[in-house]
């Protein structure tokens, strides 16, 4: 159908395009990737899938589009065109007037079957023996002679009516058994008497006398060919040879067979040069979308995440799953030629809600919104419209009742009790939606039930793998990590009491400050629990883990040493964080909740070891600590929260100004010395992440004063 493609031909006339394209494409993979150790990976990623999607999008719209195939939507001619020859349906009148056949009555036939039949009756009621004995045998004879003439009469005047009437429409050769069989139910001896002998006798001779009538009648009705041709010339007057295709006449509907005719139409109008064409024109953009698309995600997922570790994460998560999505889409599309209610059908939430769970909101709104391009761009490809809006509208109402609804998942109380409660509410909000725009398909309102349930069943499967193996965090793994007597807290708060109580107050108030920014206020709780159990070794030496008058073993020891052991618990935190195989995005707030700060009051210490020993050397390298620094909002959160929670314990005079000179001081120290140089966070973040440290250590400490206003810096 399409030989006058070429494929040399295409790619020379867009050589120049896609030379371009690709050209801008390699510019931006290779900023994406760098630093990946799956470069090349990625590469082969992008181009099997764009081959295989443009191999499989390619035979399903090109080759198999011929005669004898179903139309995937409605051909209209596009110009008016005048066609000699003869369409399908003048064509099936031809065969029809082909079959026409015209008959006449042979009337010395059907008199010559009258005689046979009075020749064989007319005897029988004269006892005629010697005319007998022409028809039948002594043994019959003797049973005729044996009868009331009335009975023979009978029988002679309805066989003799019924012949008749038949004869007068006419009787074929092969008709004759069946009129013989029509006679003998017409003979009702019956009627003629109820004398059991007189029966058996008159069931012998009808016996008798339908055995005879074979021979007897005459088929008279013969074939006219003078009179056939002469009303088949009648009828061909009135058949044109030529026929009319106005412009916007559907030549072929969809879901129609394409047959000769219309094969041939399509052909003559060039339709088939158009549409392959437009095929092409769409296809293009498909590929160019999708590209594009995974692109887009993958430079938003860079800005979204900065260090090399989490690089793999995203993009062994992320981009795979990108592409998995866009193949399945592409099959449902595809079906849904079979199968009308597919959409309705097939869970595209699933897409959204697992990115939502496994890496977050803002994503899953990215996975959204590219769900809704790619069907459109497809059934655009595929059906030559827009997916239907009783689907469209519903959908996009569903996956905002989805978002709203779960958006405060990160509460704790949330997490542990209504989880399955606000799906709950999500599914009948979604039915009730969807019933709404479908009034007049309750199978489609039953079709998303199913899908609904299917989001919900196949998601808590899912996240819980997910999560774990790609490094995220999932909803079951979050349960176990906030139950404050899991092995590892149940062993913090037994070795150093005093650094679980300082955890557990960090943690509800970097959940306070994370709100307050949009921040994401789970994963920041989750690591302030955490961030401290390095302290699980050596516990005395950390000021919060001391009795009241008990000493401090750090009097007794060089401040270098000190310094090296007050390091050494972010070395061991994150040695227990992998041994316990804490998520990894934990083991990053442990890493990083000190950043790469001084440790003064030891680094002062040492300075003043230098007055009293000119030998003692000091390096401010050795009183840092190793890094690296925070590179998320909330590893800035911990870190403030941290530092000015276990400052504000040596507070002597609680009140509003020692609060904020306390909360200024140190956040101006962290700021000079780069802490937040990393990090997306902006001055009104930490503006707004110092009014909620203030605000919660004032309530903590029992004071109520009135707030003065807040400057910001």
């Amino acid at each position: 159908m399409f030989s006058n493609f070429s494929i040399k031909t295409f790619f020379t006339k867009y050589s120049k395009i896609f030379h371009k394209f690709f050209k801008n494409i390699s510019f931006k993979v290779n900023n994406i990737f760098k630093g990946s150790k799956y470069y090349y990976l990625y590469y082969l990623l992008f181009l099997f899938v764009s081959l295989f999607l443009f191999w499989v999008n390619y035979y399903l719209l090109f080759v198999v589009y011929d005669i004898k195939k179903v139309a995937r939507f409605d051909i209209v001619a596009d110009k008016d065109l005048f066609i000699t020859g003869y369409t399908y349906e003048t064509l099936e009148k031809l065969k029809k007037i082909s079959e026409i056949k015209e008959y006449s009555i042979d009337i010395k036939k059907t008199q010559k079957t009258l005689y046979n039949l009075d020749q064989l009756f007319l005897p029988q009621l004269s006892k005629d023996t010697n005319k007998l004995k022409y028809y039948f045998n002594e043994l019959e004879i003797s049973l005729i002679l044996s009868l009331k003439n009335e009975y023979v009469e009978y029988f002679y005047n309805v066989i003799k009516g019924y012949l008749t009437v038949k004869l007068e429409n006419g009787i074929e050769l092969e008709d004759i058994p069946d009129v013989v069989k029509e006679i003998n139910d017409v003979l009702d001896i019956n009627k003629l008497s109820s004398n059991p002998k007189e029966i058996q006798k008159l069931i012998a001779y009808k016996k008798i006398i339908l055995t005879k009538l074979p021979k007897l009648i005459e088929f008279n009705k013969i074939f006219d060919i003078q009179k056939t041709l002469e009303l088949q010339r009648e009828y061909l007057k009135n058949i044109p040879k030529h026929f009319e295709i106005k412009k916007g006449e559907v030549i072929v509907y969809k879901n129609s067979v394409v047959n000769n005719e219309t094969f041939n139409i399509i052909k003559k109008m060039e339709l088939d040069k158009k549409i392959y064409k437009t095929q092409w024109y769409y296809l293009s953009i498909y590929l160019f979308v999708i590209l594009g698309l995974a692109i887009f995600l993958a430079t938003f997922s860079n800005k979204l995440i900065t260090n090399n570790e989490d690089y793999n994460y995203l993009f062994n998560f992320n981009l795979i799953f990108y592409w998995l999505m866009i193949i399945l889409i592409n099959f449902v599309v595809v079906i849904k030629f079979y199968f009308d209610f597919i959409y309705f059908l097939f869970p595209f939430l699933i897409f959204s809600f697992i990115i939502y769970y496994i890496i977050g909101i803002r994503l899953a709104w990215i996975y959204f919104g590219i769900i809704l391009i790619i069907l459109q761009v497809l059934n655009y490809l595929y059906y030559q419209n827009f997916v239907d809006i009783s689907f469209l509208v519903p959908f996009i109402i569903s996956a905002i009742l989805l978002f709203v609804i779960f958006s405060n998942n990160y509460d704790e109380d949330v997490l542990t009790y209504s989880l399955f409660n606000q799906y709950f509410l999500f599914f009948i909000l979604s039915v009730i939606v969807f019933f709404l725009f479908n009034l007049n398909n309750s199978n489609n309102v039953l079709y998303w039930v199913f899908s609904v349930i299917f989001v919900y069943v196949l998601t808590n499967f899912m996240i819980g793998y997910l999560g774990k193996g790609l490094g995220g965090i999932s909803y079951y793994k979050v349960k176990e990590l906030m139950d404050l007597n899991n092995e590892l807290l149940t062993m913090l708060r037994e070795k150093a009491p005093g650094t679980f109580n300082h955890s557990v107050r960090v943690s509800e108030l970097c959940e306070n400050c994370a709100k307050a920014i949009n921040a994401n206020p789970l994963l920041v709780k989750l690591g302030a629990l955490y961030h401290d159990i390095g302290k699980i070794y050596n516990p005395k030496y950390f000021a919060e883990n001391l009795d009241e008058n008990e000493e401090n073993p750090h009097d007794k020891i060089d401040p270098h040493l000190s310094a090296i052991i007050i390091k050494n618990h972010v070395k061991k935190g994150v040695e227990i964080a992998e041994k316990y195989r804490l998520p990894k995005k934990l083991i990053d707030f442990i890493r990083t909740h000190h950043g790469t700060t001084t440790i003064w009051y030891f680094y002062t210490k040492a300075l003043q070891k230098t007055k009293e020993d000119k030998k003692y050397e000091v390096d401010i390298q050795d009183y840092k600590y190793d890094g690296p620094k925070p590179y998320t909002k909330e590893m800035v959160i911990l870190m403030i929260c941290d530092s000015i929670e276990a400052a504000s314990r040596s507070l002597n005079n609680i009140s509003f100004n020692s609060i904020y000179k306390l909360t200024e001081n140190i956040i101006n120290r962290l700021f000079n010395e780069e802490q937040f140089s990393n990090a997306d966070i902006t001055i009104n973040d930490i503006n707004t992440i110092k009014q909620e440290v203030i605000k919660y250590l004032l309530i903590s400490f029992h004071k109520r004063v009135s707030y003065p206003a807040f400057k910001k810096t």
